[in-house]
């Protein structure tokens, strides 16, 4: 009977050793990177969702204040926006917009900001003290008259802000940073 060859064994364990540690370090590399990849996903798939989220608030909003395009010119040239037509649409207009305001904390600082001024200045709240439900629709459009250049120029600064909000919709960071630094 031959005597076995240390050599052999030394080799065979040397390969069992090398099979055993590249197949762990393997394992680990495999894990480590379904880690990394998984969490790449997961924070795209968080950004895909808050743009979804964003894009439904801000077409809320778009569509809240397209009711608000039309302009009526009277007999004696002066205008007051379609809004201001009866009491209906005046409080149907305020409700879509407050509406909009709820979903603020969708929209970048700036938008969340001009949307509150608009809202301020068109809230119910500074109006009542002149126009109710009751009013008649001579006293909205007269009202719609004396506000129309503040209440034009409100809504174009809010509409320019959403504009350049969509220019950066899809910069998720900046939009989370802002909460951060307030701005």
């Amino acid at each position: 009977m031959a005597t076995p060859n240390p050599q052999v064994n030394n080799d065979l364990t040397t390969i069992i050793t090398a099979i055993i540690t590249s197949s762990v370090l393997a394992a680990a590399l495999t894990k480590a990177s379904d880690y990394f990849f998984n969490r790449i996903d997961y924070k795209r798939d968080y950004y895909k969702k808050i743009i979804d989220k964003r894009l439904e608030a801000y077409d809320i909003l778009n569509k809240s204040l397209y009711v608000s395009n039309g302009n009526i010119l009277n007999s004696d040239s002066t205008k007051y926006n379609i809004i201001y037509s009866s009491a209906k649409d005046f409080y149907l207009f305020g409700g879509s917009v407050q509406d909009a305001a709820n979903l603020r904390i969708w929209y970048s600082m700036e938008t969340a900001n001009n949307l509150m001024e608009f809202i301020n200045y068109f809230s119910l709240s500074s109006v009542n003290a002149k126009v109710s439900i009751y009013t008649s629709d001579e006293v909205f459009h007269q009202f719609g008259i004396e506000s129309f250049n503040r209440f034009d120029e409100l809504k174009n600064k809010l509409e320019a802000s959403i504009m350049k909000d969509f220019a950066s919709l899809e910069n998720v960071p900046k939009y989370l940073e802002s909460f951060k630094s307030g701005k």
